[in-house]
């Protein structure tokens, strides 16, 4: 709380500092104040306003008023003698006391200080403007209570004082709120009358002249920031007159000032006033529903409108500012359209008589309560400008409607505007100057611009594609020896320097040369439309730039899978960025982006259907990438695709086959197929047969199973170079050291002689035709034209140690058997059958057998005919002789069932 009560004291005391600080300058810079007030009322910090009845009240504050000029004007007068802290206390309390005598419950901004000083010094004009009756006649403490007087009224005024029933202050007279609210429309009543003979004259004329008060720092903070009201069609109204009014008063007084001989105002000044008059223009085009209009485009067709609509009501007369609805009229209106029933949905408008201008309530959006000329209006202006540009404008209304604020016509200021360069005030730029000098005829007007106007924008425009081309040639004709990442860094540079131009190309037509009408908003529309264009394309290259930067990193593979979706990932991202930019641009030049939105998702969902491959290969990719089945450079044989994976990529494998060819296999199928990875195999493992004759002798082939396990062994010691394996082994070791793949000392069986996997040989098989010897060895490391080399050399070495132990190789033979041989008679197809063999399980199998190949070479009789076969008459009555040759097509040492075994069969030699 007592911090609460700090601040509050600190803020009072830079309230009073404004008039206060004023009141201690303008002495010395003006004539104004013509009388030195004074007064014998003693000092006391504790007194408080007397506002005990109006004469109190009145008397109170016009004292208090005069306290606060006459310290400061003594304070210049003895500040060498007099303490200042003392001074200053008690001009500050006696402000402090005149601002208690006023009831600013219901004035607007009533907490800004300035709100506060401006209205109490406008009182202190007023009262000293008007006639007062002396204070006996002014009701007092005892005409108070005995008549119950509520309220006193100065005599032919509206300004009353009257008694507070409630409240903190209950029972104090006051100001009235309505009085306060009210002063600044009374103040432009009674401006042009002449001051009382003791009055303080252009006390609050030289109050906002002065730039030496706090109120002078605030005004400029006030300008730049400070929002027009429009709470009301009446504050909204009367705040686009003051805006506008006081914007002319600035550019008209400092043009004239600038083109006095000599200047009255530097430049720099000049630019100061320029800018608060944009600010007031601003605040102009803030009373304006621009909703309809491109954002693009929306400051220059805003600042156009204003000056035409203030051209429209400077022709007619304005109407009584209390017909125009405030908030208590709205709340009226409002309750009359709740009635309805539409009520809750259709705003309160107000339209100016007799004309189709009107002022309308904003019901959605950022502005939503407020009163802003409708769109349809600003939509209208241009038309109905040029409807009345012909008519006079109306005479002074300064005196004839004393209520607004400020009701002065701005004569000319539109077409002023559109025919002169820079802004709002031509002579601060070089161009306004030079403008002065041209001849006469190339001010006239054509199509809504002056002839230099339209030389300006060709040379302009003409001078600015001049430049496109030539940076154009110096950064993008580059060499074909440049990376992707420099190529798209160089573009990425070619568009911001396009953007640079562009952008400034914009601001000098706009602002510097000032064009206007249809042909700015022709020239801004493309220039915009130009610039998202770059921008987004500029988005785009620098993500291609980034992603190309970062796979020429030496960790990753350029061609591998994290290079591709290094590339995807930032390839979406620009694309995305540019899209949302672009779709920005077009929106910002006035397309309409429902259709397009509708449209983009009716294209999306046809895209989808149609990339529904294209998206299964990503997603195959991504699975690719996290399996990690494969990389480039391996062997891989998959789907019969035996070849080295080249590049991976979003939608296919490039597979580099064994003949030559390049083979792209979709990554949705790599994902599914089984991979056989050669390429990550950690060995290759050989297995073959050595094959031997049949009349090979037992010892012979263990003596073969020995020497392939020599041949294949890591001798302990060097052997003598008489040995066959020595010799062989010094030609390999040779032949591999002159590859420079292997140590000319080190044994060739090294590779296949791992403590985890040594060479095998078995006899293993008794093959139909050989006797089969399987070798088995692993080869490390798995490099396939040594393992082919090393292959080599063992085979050599099989052969010549075979071939000195006199070990022959088998080879596949066939022994053919004649029909008609004595020795060894053929019965194939026929066999001999005894009783005892008819019903043996071997006589059993063979007739079922004989049966079924029978069968096989008839044709089959229907179920119906076979129910009861019939037996030929030839079978029935032949006689079965025992050892009988059969017709059965089956071996015949299968019928026989002979005790020696005998077969017919294919053997090797």
């Amino acid at each position: 709380m007592k911090i609460a009560k700090m601040a509050y004291s600190f803020l009072l005391v830079l309230l009073l500092a404004a008039p206060a600080n004023f009141f201690a300058n303008a002495q010395e810079d003006s004539n104004v104040l013509t009388e030195t007030l004074e007064t014998d009322v003693e000092f006391n910090p504790l007194q408080k306003a007397d506002t005990s009845s109006p004469r109190d009240t009145l008397r109170s504050f016009l004292e208090d008023m005069k306290i606060t000029i006459e310290q400061w004007l003594q304070y210049e007068k003895s500040s060498k003698t007099a303490p200042a802290t003392y001074i200053n206390q008690k001009a500050f309390r006696a402000f402090e006391r005149a601002t208690l005598t006023l009831d600013f419950s219901n004035t607007p901004n009533s907490d800004a200080r300035n709100v506060i000083a401006r209205r109490i010094l406008m009182l202190l004009e007023i009262l000293g403007r008007i006639e007062l009756p002396s204070f006996e006649e002014i009701p007092g403490d005892a005409e108070v209570a005995r008549g119950n007087i509520k309220s006193w009224t100065i005599p032919s005024t509206s300004i009353t004082i009257e008694r507070i029933e409630s409240g903190p202050r209950a029972g104090e007279f006051l100001f009235s709120d309505y009085t306060v609210r009210r002063i600044p429309r009374f103040y432009f009543q009674v401006k042009h009358l002449p001051y009382r003979s003791d009055a303080v004259r252009g006390i609050y004329d030289q109050y906002l002249a002065s730039k030496k008060t706090v109120d002078y720092l605030e005004s400029q903070i006030r300008n730049r920031l400070k929002p027009i009201d429009n709470t009301t069609p009446r504050s909204t109204f009367n705040g686009f007159l003051d805006s506008v009014n006081r914007a002319y008063a600035h550019v008209m007084e400092t043009n004239a000032a600038l083109k006095a001989d000599p200047p009255k105002i530097t430049i720099k000044e000049a630019r100061n006033v320029e800018n608060m008059a944009l600010n007031l223009m601003k605040r102009a085009i803030a009373t304006l529903d621009l909703s309809n209009v491109p954002q693009a485009i929306r400051g220059d067709v805003g600042i156009e409108s204003v000056l035409q609509l203030k051209e429209i009501l400077d022709r007619m007369m304005l109407p009584l500012l209390d017909s125009v609805p405030d908030s208590e009229m709205v709340m009226v209106e409002r309750e009359r359209l709740s009635k309805t029933a539409l009520g809750n949905t259709r705003p309160v408008r107000w339209r100016i008589p007799n004309t189709s201008i009107e002022i309308a309530e904003i019901m959605e959006g950022p502005q939503k309560g407020s009163y802003l000329f409708s769109a349809a209006t600003v939509k209208s202006l241009a038309y109905m400008y040029e409807k009345v540009r012909d008519l006079p404008y109306r005479r002074d209304l300064s005196q004839v409607a004393p209520e607004y604020r400020y009701a002065d016509r701005s004569e000319g200021f539109y077409d002023f505007y559109i025919s002169t360069p820079g802004q709002l005030i031509p002579q601060t730029t070089f161009l306004g100057r030079w403008v002065e000098a041209m001849p006469g005829w190339l001010n006239a007007m054509y199509r809504g611009q002056t002839l230099w106007q339209w030389v300006a924008l060709i040379v302009t425009v003409g001078i600015a594609i001049l430049i496109l081309i030539a940076i154009h040639g110096i950064i993008l004709r580059r060499p074909t020896e440049l990376s992707d990442a420099a190529r798209n860094r160089r573009r990425v540079l070619f568009n911001l320097v396009v953007l640079a131009i562009l952008y400034y190309t914009a601001i000098f037509l706009d602002q510097t040369i000032n064009l206007t009408g249809t042909e700015l908003l022709v020239v801004l529309t493309c220039i915009t439309l130009a610039e998202w264009y770059f921008l987004a394309t500029g988005a785009l290259f620098l993500a291609n730039a980034i992603a190309e930067t970062v796979v020429a990193s030496p960790k990753i593979d350029p061609e591998g899978i994290r290079a591709s979706y290094v590339r995807a990932i930032f390839g979406i991202l620009g694309l995305v960025t540019m899209a949302v930019l672009f779709i920005n641009g077009l929106f910002q030049v006035g397309v309409s982006l429902g259709p397009l939105l509708a449209s983009v998702g009716i294209g999306g969902l046809a895209v989808a259907l149609a990339a529904r491959p294209t998206l299964e290969n990503i997603i195959g990719s991504f699975m690719i990438f996290l399996d990690k089945p494969y990389r480039v450079g391996q062997r891989v044989n998959v789907l019969g695709q035996n070849g080295t994976v080249e590049s991976i990529g979003l939608r296919s494998t490039k597979i580099r086959l064994l003949t030559g060819h390049l083979t792209s296999v979709p990554n949705e199928k790599m994902a599914t197929a089984e991979v056989e990875n050669i390429g990550r195999r950690p060995y290759i493992r050989r297995v073959f047969n050595v094959t031997v004759t049949y009349d090979t002798p037992p010892e012979k082939i263990a003596r073969g199973v020995d020497i392939i396990r020599e041949i294949l062994a890591v001798p302990e010691s060097p052997q003598s170079p008489e040995s066959g394996a020595t010799s062989g082994t010094e030609e390999f070791a040779l032949t591999v050291g002159t590859s420079g793949k292997s140590d000319s000392q080190s044994h060739p069986n090294e590779p296949i002689n791992q403590p985890d996997f040594p060479p095998r040989v078995y006899f293993n098989e008794m093959n139909a035709d050989s006797l089969n010897i399987i070798v088995i060895y692993w080869y490390h490391p798995p490099e396939y034209w040594d393992y082919l080399e090393h292959a080599q050399w063992i085979n050599m070495q099989i052969m010549e140690r075979f071939n000195a132990e006199g070990i022959d190789f088998a080879f596949p033979t066939q022994t053919l058997h004649m029909a008609g041989d004595d020795k060894r008679p053929l019965t194939v197809g026929q066999r001999w059958e005894s009783k005892e063999d008819g019903f043996s399980p071997g006589a059993i199998l063979a007739q079922a057998a004989a049966l079924g190949a029978q069968v096989a070479q008839t044709t089959l009789t229907p179920a119906s005919d076979s129910v009861r076969p019939q037996v030929s008459e030839a079978v029935e009555s032949k006689p079965k002789i025992e050892g009988e040759l059969t017709d059965a097509p089956v071996e015949d040492d299968v019928l026989h069932g002979d005790g020696d075994g005998d077969k017919v069969d294919s053997k090797a030699d």
